[in-house]
């Protein structure tokens, strides 16, 4: 039995993109990567992978923006308090 997505861990990029994310509001691919200190192709694949977990979700009215969801939140929570860390 294949296990569900939302059950699987984070790698510690879609951590940080979380940790990024989870300050509030919307943030750009760029503004992510930048924040985040990962490169252009780790973030999007990060992105993507978070995206398709539904941990986090863009905005119709503005394309290209990110943002976590509450399921992303309840995620994030739920790891180890020093994984990811955006200062480390």
């Amino acid at each position: 039995m294949a296990s569900r997505p939302e059950n699987r861990s984070l790698d510690v990029a879609q951590a940080r993109v979380l940790r990024v994310l989870n300050y509030g509001g919307m943030l750009t691919e760029r503004q992510v990567k930048v924040s985040a200190g990962l490169t252009g192709w780790v973030t999007r694949q990060a992105l993507a992978k978070l995206g398709r977990r539904n941990l986090i979700m863009t905005s119709s009215a503005r394309p290209g923006r990110y943002q976590i969801t509450r399921s992303g939140q309840n995620t994030l929570a739920a790891c180890a308090p020093g994984f990811g860390r955006l200062d480390a």
